[in-house]
């Protein structure tokens, strides 16, 4: 499974679209997809979340909780981790 977060290119003088690409296998079938929107912030005191229309990364530094939901081609990705 490959995730890329891109919140747009710097160099430009007029903002960007943010891009969140998705490649991974579900049962041998290759899902592939780019989600491209507006990108959000939310920077709360523990928990931080970076978010392109329904596909957010969510994570607490404090807890090293860490959380992707992603929605591509009709397929509906939910990943937890705590380290």
């Amino acid at each position: 499974m490959i995730l890329r977060w891109n919140q747009g290119d710097p160099s430009l003088s007029v903002p960007s679209l943010a891009h969140f690409d998705l490649l991974m296998d579900v049962n041998g079938t290759i899902v592939q997809g780019t989600v491209t929107g507006d990108l959000s912030y939310t920077n709360g005191e523990h928990v931080k979340q970076i978010a392109i229309g329904e596909n957010s990364l969510t994570w607490d530094s404090d807890t090293l909780w860490y959380n992707v939901s992603a929605n591509v081609d009709g397929y509906h990705l939910e990943l937890d981790s705590l380290a």
